[in-house]
């Protein structure tokens, strides 16, 4: 219950104060959109007992999807400043310029690859999800399509905006795409919940 109330009350003040705000507008919007599989997981906790390998996926979905979507923010945020130029809402492009906007986006996309890196360098000797390379397939993809945006951004000093909107809502996608790609890939009743009724 308290999920739910949260999000919508966070929803009023963001469009109400919020949103003329530098960076804790993006964030807000960011970590509401993260909420979505938490708020998915915790409904279903009423009639699943979740294994360990089931929370881990879960949280890095979470935690992936938070960090991309603030992605997001940003680059819509540069595609609308000057119409938030007229009603004074002070965003990152706004106040920091493109510059600043653009290493932010940039440290923010290299996230993504950079925790992929480390969980098949480090984590392959561990007993759980991370071990099998599978996992990673739809993340992987991601993971060097934000690099792609990454070197497009450097190259093209930020000025294909609607592109790299399009591009990281591709990248949100694939891994998306994982939580159904995931069950092909184990057998027995691991991720049971991404099929539960």
């Amino acid at each position: 219950v308290l999920m739910p109330f949260l999000a919508i009350n966070l929803l009023w003040f963001y469009s109400w104060y919020l949103k003329k705000k530098v960076i804790i507008a993006n964030i807000v919007i960011a970590c509401l959109t993260g909420m979505v599989p938490l708020l998915t997981m915790v409904y279903l906790n009423e009639i699943l007992v979740f294994q360990t390998d089931e929370r881990q996926f879960m949280f890095v979905i979470i935690f992936f999807a938070t960090i991309q979507n603030l992605v997001r923010e940003i680059i819509k945020d540069q595609q609308d400043a000057e119409g938030d130029k007229l009603i004074h809402v002070q965003s990152i492009p706004i106040k920091y310029g493109i510059r600043i906007t653009q290493r932010i986006t940039n440290m923010l996309l290299l996230i993504l690859p950079l925790s992929v890196g480390y969980f098949l360098f480090f984590a392959n000797s561990t007993e759980s999800i991370f071990s099998n390379v599978s996992f990673f397939f739809p993340i992987f993809l991601a993971a060097l399509l934000n690099i792609v945006i990454i070197c497009s951004i450097l190259f093209q000093q930020f000025k294909q905006v609607q592109l790299y909107s399009l591009l990281v809502k591709i990248s949100l996608a694939l891994g998306i795409s994982s939580l159904f790609i995931i069950p092909l890939c184990y057998a027995s009743t691991d991720f049971r919940f991404i099929i539960a009724p």
